[in-house]
């Protein structure tokens, strides 16, 4: 299929919204085999917007902003565009007058022109949102306009979008995800080569540097046989690297196992700079015992209070230094599991990650790569990876 998603915004530097909402939909096409074959942003102008309607897409995907105003007028370039006049819907109309009714808004002229849309178009509305969209089939172009609220996208898309797509595409499909860590994108392609050429199957790797997911979509008419050695394969070949099976972060991840084997992590971070304990919390707070935040050296030693032997002879940075700093940690702190992330991006280039408990404390070395600008979220997600490697110590992929 042919799809585009164009994002209309008179503020280009603000965009971050609409950028999640053209995340969350290229990955929902990953899942089913598709793609964006243009993505774009630039302001509402019709010329443009008629460019875009003459290259015959399948669908086009508009993302409007959270105002009214700006949103009527693109309506007003759309609707020249099929060929149809804005009028008020009524359905748009009764839920969003419920909405201001719950939200203490006066109903007025902007409200009025909110529940405008092209005359035969299908309404996108919920009493939960201010904003509302709509589809429209011009010849055989879907349009969908939708505004900047990643809940309201969310929601019109399983509900309408992802329906229709699934009919033009013509066959039910299935999908299987693998996340991996650790391994780029580029790597995978080249271990798991010999799957990308079986019929009915398409694979399709979404990379975000060392955290990449891997759909396996394929048709329900495939040979059961073949697909479970398909996915069998390719887990095989990627083991070391997988984390999840499903389509979770792996922050998400480690939350998961944490909760439910009920441990409570005891954290410690260096050169990760907080980001480890923020990413946790943001889902959920509770499995955190203690979280500590060290500037400078001196500072951890004063706190834990190490034999000062063992700093001076293998040095403030080194295996033996944060295997003493987390066993310290661990008997000061009634917690079930310990991580500590000890590093120098001046005086070192190697961080130490230690994972541990009271059966025993692991550490890792990894090479800093300062230029790396995604250096502080890939250490964090590296020690969170040999976590879920310590949470999920029995499983068959991490032996």
């Amino acid at each position: 299929m042919k799809i585009s998603c164009i994002a209309l915004n008179s503020n280009l530097i603000q965009c971050e919204e609409q950028t999640s909402i053209i995340e969350f939909l290229s990955k929902k096409l990953y899942e089913i085999g598709e793609n964006f074959s243009l993505i774009s942003y630039f302001d509402n102008n019709y010329n443009k917007l008629k460019d875009i309607f003459d290259e015959h897409y399948d669908f086009i995907f508009i993302i409007g902003t959270e105002k009214s105003i700006y949103n009527h007028n693109i309506k007003e370039n759309l609707s020249k565009i099929i060929n149809e006049k804005l009028s008020i819907n009524q359905n748009c109309y009764n839920a969003l007058k419920k909405y201001c009714d719950n939200h203490n808004i006066v109903f007025s002229i902007q409200e009025e022109m909110e529940c405008m849309l092209p005359n035969n178009s299908i309404p996108l509305f919920s009493e939960s949102f201010y904003n509302n969209g709509f589809m429209y089939k011009l010849n055989q172009t879907y349009l969908v306009f939708v505004p900047e609220n990643f809940e309201f996208v969310k929601q019109n898309y399983f509900n309408f979008v992802l329906p229709i797509i699934k009919d033009l595409i013509g066959i039910n499909y299935e999908y299987q995800v693998i996340k991996c860590f650790g391994v780029l994108e580029k790597d995978i392609r080249a271990i798991i080569s010999q799957y990308f050429f079986i019929n009915d199957i398409k694979i399709n790797i979404v990379g975000d540097d060392l955290d990449n997911t891997i759909y396996i979509r394929y048709s329900n008419n495939i040979d059961k046989k073949e697909l479970q050695e398909c996915i069998a394969g390719i887990i095989s070949k990627l083991k070391k690297f997988i984390y999840a099976l499903e389509d979770i972060s792996i922050y998400q991840m480690a939350i998961d196992l944490l909760m439910l084997q009920k441990k409570h992590l005891c954290l410690a971070e260096t050169v990760t700079y907080g980001n480890i304990t923020k990413e946790l919390s943001l889902i959920n707070s509770d499995v955190i015992n203690s979280s500590f935040l060290f500037v400078d050296f001196d500072k951890i030693q004063n706190s834990l209070q190490i034999d000062d032997n063992i700093i001076k002879s293998y040095g403030k940075f080194s295996v033996n230094t944060v295997y003493e700093f987390s066993n310290a940690l661990l008997e000061k702190n009634n917690c079930d599991i310990v991580l500590f992330v000890l590093g120098d991006l001046v005086n070192s280039d190697i961080c130490y990650m230690s994972i541990g408990d009271i059966d025993g404390i692991h550490v890792y070395k990894n090479k800093i790569n300062i230029s790396n600008e995604n250096l502080i979220q890939n250490l964090s997600k590296t020690a969170i990876f040999y976590l879920i490697k310590k949470l999920k110590q029995n499983d068959l992929q991490f032996t």
